[in-house]
């Protein structure tokens, strides 16, 4: 019969047993409390994919940055600005609005690289916003960002999930306010699990379009991910109607627009 025969050097085998997050035992002499702060940052998720992608790219990959005082800061590749000032502190993330890094001035979104030095640029009166979400690689920064916006006016967020999720829908010339109030929305927003992080002790509820909007709002959900799942929602129904059917219902835009 066929025999395979693998040769690896003593990093790949660590790498190969216990995983790529293994290391080496210089990274375990720098970083002796890597194991907990990972379970720290496990604790904090929202359970989200990109969160967990994010975590660990940040622990096998990470680079190092300062603060003017030669602070060390331990970043993912790929972080902000933002996720600088979270590392630094929560109200220094909550108030910043910018960032000197070497020298120059750029905004929040900007993305770090190795030994960069940075001095993040507060303003008492600058408050997150949800764009945020879009600027941030640490799962720290998410979870302090998703923690700012919940403590929002709940009327607040739902304005918010609306327009976000109007900007997504008008792409497909589908005026947001129409197709919120249609059947197969509600359907869809039914056949969703349930409301994220409920009130302890509380039964889970079902959700609502009020809630769906308050939630992307909240940057608890995502309104690309809401909207991508809506229209396989749709795809599905539309594949089973023509199964059952053998034939083609109207577009359910053209519903939309004609009610």
């Amino acid at each position: 019969g066929l025999m395979l025969v693998q040769i690896r050097s003593q990093s790949a085998y660590r790498a190969y047993q216990f995983g790529v997050i293994a290391g080496d035992a210089e990274y375990y002499k720098r970083n002796p409390n890597w194991l907990d702060a990972m379970r720290k940052e496990l604790d904090e998720l929202l359970g989200l994919e990109a969160d967990l992608r994010d975590l660990f790219t940040g622990f096998t990959a990470p680079l190092t940055c300062f603060t003017p005082t030669r602070e060390e800061k331990v970043l993912p590749q790929g972080a902000t600005v933002l996720d600088f000032a979270r590392a630094v502190h929560e109200q220094v993330f909550l108030e910043a609005a910018g960032a000197i890094v070497n020298g120059n001035v750029f905004g929040l979104s900007h993305i770090l690289s190795e030994g960069d030095e940075v001095h993040v640029i507060r303003n008492p009166e600058n408050r997150p916003t949800l764009d945020w979400l879009d600027w941030i690689a640490t799962p720290l920064a998410g979870a302090t960002l998703r923690k700012y916006l919940g403590s929002r006016d709940p009327e607040q967020n739902r304005t918010c999930g609306r327009r976000v999720l109007g900007e997504i829908s008008g792409k497909y010339h589908l005026p947001i306010d129409r197709l919120i109030e249609t059947k197969i929305f509600k359907d869809f927003v039914a056949s969703l699990r349930h409301v994220l992080n409920p009130v302890e002790g509380e039964k889970r509820p079902a959700v609502t379009v009020e809630c769906l909007l308050e939630e992307i709002g909240g940057g608890k959900r995502r309104g690309e991910d809401i909207f991508r799942d809506f229209l396989r929602f749709y795809a599905t129904l539309h594949h089973r109607h023509i199964q059952k059917h053998g034939k083609t219902v109207r577009p359910f835009y053209l519903q939309i627009i004609s009610e």
